[in-house]
Parts: structure tokens; C-alpha cells; sequence
């Protein structure tokens, strides 16, 4: 009895579970090696959705022998907040030392065209900035548990960057990494 009550569990419970939580990528623009800027602006496509997960990826240098103490902040034509994820990032050795920081913008609000702007608080002798739209679906988490899309399910995803995140699922162990084609 005990052996047919564990079989039945093993089986059922996997179905008991709700649907993963999914998350792909709507639409992605790109501008490489602005010069001597103190911004970097790209505009979407096509119109945001409403829900979504916006997340900026942006690197920039100083001139060569200068350290890299500049800082980045990012703001849209929506309004939306943009926290960092990660960074800034610096690699202080390099020939012109580099920096990188990720922001993101969740759950927005508006569903029209969107323009994203990182602004340097110094010129960059060099800037380039990746801007990508995730749909997520069910529910999408950053790591910590904080809610970035809406919706039910149980699943826990953590943000990694701008182009991977972690599904573990309700199942212990059961962790995989996930990455979206580069913008």
C-alpha cells in the first residue's frame, strides 16, 4: 500500500504544480559607441505592453589613464523608475577603463511608444546602450522574491542580466538558466 500511495504522489504532484512561469523577449534596440556623450538614447520599435519588464544594459569608457568614475542613471518617455540590477561594474586596468551597469523598469504601465535614455554625470569618451522588452508570464520575480510582472503561480525566477535568468520552479534542485538571443 505504502509503495502504491508514494507512486501516486510521485505522478500526481507534478501535475498539482501550476504552469512554469515563462518569460521572452518582445523587442530589443541598440546603439554601440556613441563618442564623447553625456547620454545615450534608443528608442523602441514598436509600442511597449503593458505589464512588461524593460531592462538596459549599458557600458562606457573614459580616455585612456583617466579613472572611470562615472556614474549612470536611466529614465524613459513613459516615466517609468529604472533601479540598478547590477553595477556599475568597472575594470579599472583596462587601456580605457570600462564600466557596465544594469537597470530595469517592471510591470509598466503604458502600452505606447517608449524612448530610454542613460544619462553619464560626465562625458563618456565611448557609450553604447542595449535596451530589451520581456514578456513574462505568469508571474516573474526578482531575486529576493520581488514581483516584476503580475499574475499567479508559485514559481521563483531571478534576474541574472539583461539576457538570463534562473527558473527553479517549486521543485528542489531543479534549477536551469535561461538566456534570450542578444539584442
Amino acid at each position: 500500500m505504502k509503495k502504491y500511495a508514494l507512486c501516486c504522489i510521485a505522478v500526481l504532484l507534478p501535475l498539482a504544480s501550476p504552469l512554469s512561469a515563462t518569460i521572452t523577449k518582445y523587442q530589443s534596440a541598440a546603439i554601440w559607441n556613441q563618442t564623447n556623450t553625456l547620454t545615450c538614447q534608443v528608442p523602441f520599435g514598436g509600442n511597449t505592453q503593458l505589464t512588461d519588464l524593460i531592462v538596459v544594459w549599458t557600458t562606457w569608457q573614459t580616455t585612456s589613464g583617466t579613472p572611470n568614475t562615472i556614474t549612470a542613471s536611466v529614465t524613459d518617455t513613459q516615466g517609468n523608475g529604472f533601479p540598478s540590477a547590477v553595477g556599475p561594474t568597472v575594470q579599472p586596468t583596462a587601456t580605457n577603463p570600462t564600466a557596465a551597469q544594469i537597470f530595469y523598469a517592471k510591470n509598466l504601465q503604458n502600452a505606447a511608444a517608449d524612448t530610454v535614455k542613460v544619462t553619464y554625470n560626465s562625458t563618456a569618451a565611448s557609450a553604447s546602450c542595449v535596451i530589451v522588452e520581456h514578456r513574462c508570464s505568469p508571474r516573474f520575480e526578482l531575486g529576493g522574491g520581488e514581483r516584476l510582472c503580475p499574475g499567479s503561480g508559485r514559481e521563483d525566477i531571478n534576474f541574472l542580466g539583461a539576457d538570463s535568468w534562473q527558473t527553479c520552479g517549486n521543485q528542489i534542485g531543479k534549477c536551469e538558466i535561461q538566456t534570450s538571443a542578444k539584442a
